[in-house]
């Protein structure tokens, strides 16, 4: 690199960076998933202008999107319940943290049987639940997350208990 040429800036609005991502080829060889996700976060992001922090903000979305594809998953499991009685799934959100080490922010707890019955431990386990709302900007951003296929064995949406 010449002196005349300055290195470009990388853009840390998630929406732009999502706006140059639909512009590039991201059917590579490379990162084939890419195209995927870039497809399922787009319509996520119509709340961010609500959001206090916008990375942070599309982690979560990233978040509900895996949550519901886990969801999805698991419901199209017909032999699911076959070798087991109950399942047990936790859900949450890696941080990595410069220093101090990474932290596991659990955000979901819940076991499920195969007759649909579901129990939310999430609160008797790690207490009250954060406070989504000042990163999703409403408590109707904060249902939509945890709504999507949330229920196992019980084919579809369902609130949270």
């Amino acid at each position: 690199r010449t002196s005349t040429q300055k290195k470009k800036a990388a853009p840390v609005d998630p929406v732009t960076v999502l706006d140059l991502l639909k512009d590039e080829d991201t059917a590579t060889e490379f990162d084939p998933q890419l195209g995927t996700i870039v497809d399922l976060l787009k319509p996520r992001l119509k709340d961010i202008d609500e959001s206090t922090d916008s990375i942070a903000f599309v982690t979560y979305q990233m978040y509900g999107i895996i949550r519901e594809l886990l969801y999805g998953v698991l419901n199209q499991t017909p032999d699911l319940f076959e070798s087991c009685s109950e399942v047990a799934i936790v859900g949450g959100l890696m941080i990595n943290r410069r220093i101090g080490g990474d932290f596991f922010q659990p955000l979901s707890f819940e076991t499920c049987t195969k007759d649909s019955k579901h129990v939310d431990l999430f609160e008797t386990t790690f207490g009250e639940r954060p406070s989504l709302v000042p990163i999703l900007g409403s408590e109707e951003a904060v249902e939509r997350l945890f709504v999507g296929g949330s229920q196992v064995g019980g084919g579809g949406s369902s609130k949270q208990k």
